[in-house]
C-alpha cells in the first residue's frame, strides 16, 4: 500500500488576504455531486433518491428565493449549512 501527503500554501496568502475558502471549496464539492445534469441548479430530481425525504429540510435553509431550486449564489450565502447531517 502507497500513502502519500501533499503540503502546499498560495504565495500571496496570508492571515490578512485569505485565497482558499474552505466553506466554498467545501460547497463547490457538494454542489458538483448534487447537481446531477451540471445545470447550475439543485432540484428534487438531483437528489439521490435516498435523499429525496431531506430534500424539503434542504429547501428550507437555502433556497432564498422559493423557487424550488438552489443555485451556488444562494448556498454561498449560507454557507454553513451541514449536508452531511443529511446523509
Amino acid at each position: 500500500m502507497l500513502t502519500s501527503n501533499i503540503l502546499f500554501t498560495w504565495s500571496e496568502e496570508t492571515p490578512n488576504n485569505l485565497l482558499h475558502n474552505t466553506d466554498k471549496w467545501t460547497i463547490n464539492k457538494y454542489f458538483g455531486y448534487l447537481d446531477a445534469n451540471m445545470d447550475g441548479f439543485i432540484v428534487k430530481g438531483d437528489f439521490p433518491i435516498s435523499l429525496h425525504v431531506v430534500f424539503d429540510q434542504f429547501m428550507l435553509q437555502l433556497d432564498t428565493n422559493n423557487d424550488r431550486r438552489v443555485t451556488l449564489k444562494e448556498w454561498y450565502e449560507n454557507p454553513r449549512i451541514d449536508f452531511l447531517k443529511y446523509l
